[in-house]
């Protein structure tokens, strides 16, 4: 894990935002993130690109039924969490991954509604795939926001602490 953002990436490579938390992740046309918020602190920082099956928001109630179901089902351990990325690869990239076609990410198209959807991914992981519900939808973000965000990022400590507001979550001092 890398805490801060490589000199590469500009404002102008980002093509949207989840505004789940106070502090949002922000996605890169590259593949990856930066994620400046989470309540496990060893998930915060840049996240380097993988290759994606699957990148879009989807509506949350099917999110929350998988969830649902897999939680019963085998629980909320390592692997009930096994299980839930399993899940989320056959419902959502499963054809995709198997031929290993990739998908360029991008940002909702203006006016696309955003509304009661969450961000999923379907990715490559370490020799295995990887499926990821964001906690909110990916959203487009005008240029001046993302001036603005990338700045944010770069003008922060690399210092981890509790997050004030909400002390479930870790953050950038």
């Amino acid at each position: 894990m890398r805490l801060s953002l490589p000199t590469f990436l500009t404002y102008s490579d980002v093509i949207g935002v989840t505004k789940g938390r106070p502090r949002w992740t922000v996605y890169f046309a590259n593949g990856a993130r930066f994620t400046q918020i989470y309540s496990n602190p060893n998930n915060l920082g840049y996240h380097s690109p993988r290759p994606h099956y699957f990148f879009a928001n989807v509506d949350e109630d099917t999110i929350l039924a998988i969830q649902d179901r897999i939680g019963e089902e085998y629980g909320y351990d390592e692997v009930g969490a096994q299980k839930y990325a399993e899940a989320l690869c056959e419902t959502f990239g499963a054809e995709n991954s198997a031929r290993r076609r990739t998908v360029k990410r991008r940002a909702p198209r203006p006016g696309e509604s955003t509304e009661d959807k969450r961000l999923v991914e379907v990715m490559q992981g370490s020799g295995t795939l990887v499926g990821h519900s964001s906690s909110s939808a990916l959203e487009p973000v005008t240029i001046a926001e993302a001036k603005d965000v990338v700045a944010e990022i770069r003008g922060r400590s690399q210092t981890i602490i509790q997050y004030p507001e909400n002390t479930r979550y870790f953050c950038f001092e």
